[in-house]
């Protein structure tokens, strides 16, 4: 059969958040280059901004839904989602900014 999975820069930088996550202080750099996670059924990468008023954090990881539009926006923050290894390096400049509600 066909090989899937994905590999994707998985980090957080904030440093209490549990879940597995990855702390490195850089995550929220313009292109990242660290710590990096391989999942065999997964197809997409995310990254999850916050806004300044919860701290810009910056959330990097896989996800198995690949989500079918390329931006969601929740209160506080942007998530964007692709499907190239290590894809998920930027800050969702392809996204409208990041929503203040």
């Amino acid at each position: 059969g066909c090989t899937l999975g994905i590999q994707c820069y998985w980090c957080i930088n904030y440093p209490y958040s549990g879940g597995g996550r990855f702390y490195d202080a850089n995550c929220g750099e313009e292109e990242y280059t660290g710590h990096t996670s391989q999942c065999d059924d997964c197809e997409a990468c995310y990254l999850t901004v916050y806004n300044e008023d919860h701290g810009s954090v910056v959330d990097r990881g896989w996800t198995k839904l690949n989500s079918s539009s390329e931006c969601e926006y929740g209160p506080y923050y942007t998530v964007c989602y692709c499907d190239q290894q290590l894809c998920n390096s930027n800050l969702c400049e392809q996204c409208n900014s990041t929503r203040n509600y």
